[in-house]
């Protein structure tokens, strides 16, 4: 206890003592606060309208798809009487603004959604803690034979670039099997704050969110079996919703969605956290998790078919990953997902009717057509079967990959065009020596870098001494590399 009070006289001091113009307003009156807030929410609204008429300008531009890439803060409102503000991560979809507000500490995160709309606010910490529970539940999924723990933490190291960031510092204090402990020491407050992430995946801290789970339970079931003439359901939970009280508790905040006669879904959400849980109550008053935490970027239509059709993705996914495994050569090879189809079982199912959009060597693309007639949806796989939605606003099926055959063709075709330009243009520049010496420079300097490119993108040690070893999205990369490099010698020719 007086530990804690010593890191929280610390952080006033901190906080009061910095000789700034903007913390002594602090110290002020109500009234220099509540100004400050406003000032604040007039900033957050006018960034929020120069992202979405930046997002509009994307499609006037030519763009097929609105986005957000390549947007950043205006420069007048970079720095306001309310704080400073600034890019932190841009999606197609979804914009992240920093925010460093005079009247708060730590760095605020403001998550924006593709229709200019404040989805959530995050304390930086918070937002970065997420992201290494994300890279620590790959990290679980993973084979051991591919560097991960096959369903055990032990053994994960935060990554270099995540473990000291401008907010933090961040370290692991506990690691089980199926559960890990993560720390961030905030060096402005001198606090520190941990949280904790499962083997779902999912985060809870301070108290888990189903502290209140009982609660709910025990309130719905005195609602289903009071008599409607008393303001019950008379058997049934229609008509059921929660007290005010369970909108913002110290776990989190809870709703209902989905209320039938027999069942119906409770949506808690973590304190500071962006990913909600969802419970599924029955007819016995009994509840049990739905799924894994819903997608931040989901599409609306998509939501009410969201439990189903997760379970359905993640044994395709599971599917995916063994197929790609067995195709390994050896240890030291990769697989491929070439020829993976979807199991039979999996093809058409209760929640709608599953295909391959795109099948690349280490990621496939599979696209949901629900039963009820709604959106199109589409997920990634990837070799570890690991699913990743894909909201359908930003993304666009390409053509599926060719086979073996067809990439080696093309690829044989288009080096025997640039061997034949590369000893015209020789010919053609023979009387002049300085040109060949540049020419053969720079033809051993591209081959060099055409090799380095590969290794860069596969993140293994390929070569093309030996073409048949390489995976079809491998071959298909090398053919674009040589089309390029012929397009320049073409070009040379024609000089």
């Amino acid at each position: 206890m007086m530990k804690y009070i010593y890191h929280i006289a610390i952080a006033w001091l901190i906080v009061f003592s910095v000789p700034c113009k903007a913390q002594n307003s602090i110290r002020g009156s109500d009234g220099k606060m509540m100004i400050t807030a406003m000032n604040l929410d007039r900033d957050l609204k006018n960034i929020c309208e120069s992202a979405i008429s930046y997002r509009k300008k994307t499609t006037q531009s030519g763009s097929d798809q609105a986005s957000y890439i390549g947007y950043t803060v205006p420069k007048n409102l970079m720095s306001t009487d309310a704080g400073s503000y600034s890019t932190y991560e841009v999606y197609p979809d979804t914009l992240v603004i920093c925010v460093n507000n005079i009247a708060a500490r730590p760095a605020r995160l403001i998550i924006i959604d593709s229709n200019g709309k404040i989805k959530s606010q995050l304390n930086a910490y918070d937002y970065e803690m997420d992201k290494i529970g994300k890279l620590a539940y790959q990290y679980f999924m993973r084979p051991v034979s591919e560097g991960g723990g096959q369903g055990s933490y032990i053994g994960f190291t935060i990554p270099r670039d995540n473990e000291w960031t401008i907010f933090a510092h961040y370290t692991i204090t506990d690691l089980k099997p199926k559960e890990i402990t993560l720390q961030a020491y905030i060096p402005l407050t001198r606090l520190t704050y941990k949280a904790i992430f499962n083997a779902h995946g999912m985060r809870y801290e301070g108290g888990d969110v189903i502290h209140f789970l009982p609660a709910i339970q025990l309130l719905s079931h005195a609602y289903r079996w009071k008599p409607v003439s008393l303001g019950g359901g008379g058997g049934s939970y229609l008509g059921l919703t929660l007290p005010k009280e369970y909108d913002s508790t110290d776990y989190g905040h809870y709703a209902l969605k989905d209320v039938q006669p027999n069942q119906f879904t409770i949506v808690a959400t973590p304190r500071n956290s962006w990913n909600s849980l969802l419970f599924i109550v029955d007819s016995s008053g009994s509840y049990r998790p739905a799924h894994s935490p819903i997608p931040a970027n989901i599409d609306s239509s998509f939501a009410k078919n969201y439990a189903g059709i997760s379970i359905d993705i993640k044994n395709i996914g599971k599917a995916a990953a063994g197929y790609w495994r067995k195709t390994r050569p050896s240890n030291d090879m990769p697989g491929s997902f070439e020829g993976f189809t979807i199991p039979d079982s999996l093809v058409t199912t209760t929640t709608g009717t599953y295909t391959l959009t795109d099948i690349h060597d280490d990621m496939l693309h599979v696209s949901i057509k629900p039963k009820d007639g709604s959106r199109t949806q589409y997920y990634s796989i990837d070799r570890y079967g690991i699913e990743r939605y894909l909201n359908p606003n930003s993304y666009t099926p390409t053509a599926v990959m060719p086979n073996r055959d067809e990439a080696f063709l093309k690829y044989k075709t288009t080096d025997a065009k640039l061997n034949d330009t590369y000893q015209k243009l020789l010919d053609k520049k023979k009387s002049d020596a300085q040109f060949l010496k540049n020419l053969r420079n720079s033809e051993r300097l591209w081959i060099k870098f055409r090799d380095a490119q590969l290794v860069e993108k596969y993140n293994q040690n390929v070569s093309i001494e030996d073409i048949r070893k390489l995976t079809t999205s491998q071959i298909v990369f090398l053919t674009i590399l040589e089309e390029k490099r012929l397009k320049e010698l073409q070009d040379l020719m024609e000089q």
